[in-house]
């Protein structure tokens, strides 16, 4: 064989070798909003912090406002090598941050596998219900949806006594009602549900569900709570002595009594370990709901209600152990 032949073979050998052992490359896109912004940079962090070196991070964020077939790229992170949409191979592991962002990758990349998260499952099932380029797609997705029976859990830790539930539920929310009250059942809980439709006044509703309620809990769904019908549900339901248990911390911080979420640096995490389990060939859920949560409880709402509760680190805890004994069952 001629000696310039036999090195081109070797360079492309080594070259096919040095792709094997470099593993996939990540790319992160994600909506343009303040959490999402805060989720892409401590995801890129991460990467680079969990031992992943062969793994490219690539950092883009979309542009709502740009051509789609020229989505607007930010800078890398430092010395890492910058990855476009169109450099991505099936192959690579791209990471949505937000439904725009999934709704892009879907359209523009060829990368079969996907990782998605800051999205409800119902926003995603929206989304993959109305894209036929689903085909050929491994979608991963972190939800942000806390687990009902995580809820539950809360408020049995937080407020034994109060056993009666009452839920509004819209149209995002509506077929919920069936396991909330099979899961509410096996804790002695009842649930009281009132159907919420669009640009309806609900307060009336409300009125009549706290009646036979001890606690209200507040799922997400935009057609219940939103800017302008938050205030309203909080004054109502503390004149009535029914605190409410919500799904954020800007909710408690509102006037809700407590709330169960997941903050931008637990969802990185989570993501984090789904981008390695994939890399390494493992499985992971299609669909998971968040594993790192934090509780907030709203102290000044506690005392007006003459209510006195664990801390929220406390909480917390007794939770963790509690989803701990779930998985380990399941």
């Amino acid at each position: 064989m001629p000696i310039k032949r036999f090195i081109l073979l070797l360079i492309i050998l080594l070259g096919q070798a040095s792709l094997a052992i470099a593993g996939p490359r990540v790319a992160i896109f994600s909506d343009e909003t303040t959490t999402s912004r805060q989720i892409h940079q401590l995801v890129s962090e991460e990467l680079r912090q969990a031992g992943l070196p062969e793994l490219a991070v690539g950092t883009i964020t979309s542009a709502q406002k740009a051509a789609p077939q020229e989505p607007a790229a930010s800078a890398p992170p430092t010395g890492t090598p910058g990855i476009s949409l169109g450099m991505l191979n099936p192959g690579d592991i791209a990471i949505a941050i937000g439904s725009q962002a999934l709704r892009h990758l879907l359209h523009q990349s060829t990368s079969r596998q996907i990782i998605v998260v800051l999205i409800t499952r119902s926003a995603l099932e929206e989304e993959l219900t109305k894209l036929a380029t689903r085909a050929g797609r491994e979608i991963y997705a972190i939800v942000l949806d806390q687990p009902l029976g995580r809820f539950l859990d809360l408020m049995r830790l937080a407020l034994p006594q109060r056993q009666r539930i009452g839920v509004l539920l819209g149209p995002t929310t509506s077929t919920q009602q069936k396991p909330l009250e099979r899961l509410a059942a096996e804790r002695d809980m009842t649930v009281s549900v009132s159907r919420v439709y669009e640009d309806v006044i609900f307060i009336p509703q409300l009125e009549r569900l706290l009646v036979q309620s001890d606690i209200l809990l507040a799922l997400p769904d935009a057609s219940v709570h939103n800017r302008n019908t938050v205030q309203p549900l909080l004054l109502t339901t503390y004149r009535a002595g029914v605190p409410v248990v919500a799904y954020s911390e800007g909710y408690a911080q509102a006037g809700a009594l407590l709330a169960l979420y997941s903050t931008p640096a637990q969802l990185a995490r989570q993501t984090i370990e789904v981008v390695q389990n994939l890399s390494q060939g493992r499985s992971a859920p299609h669909i998971q709901a968040p594993r790192y949560f934090s509780v907030s409880v709203n102290a000044s709402v506690a005392r007006s209600l003459g209510l006195t509760l664990p801390a929220a680190d406390v909480l917390r805890e007794r939770l963790q152990q509690i989803s701990a004994g779930v998985e380990k069952s399941e």
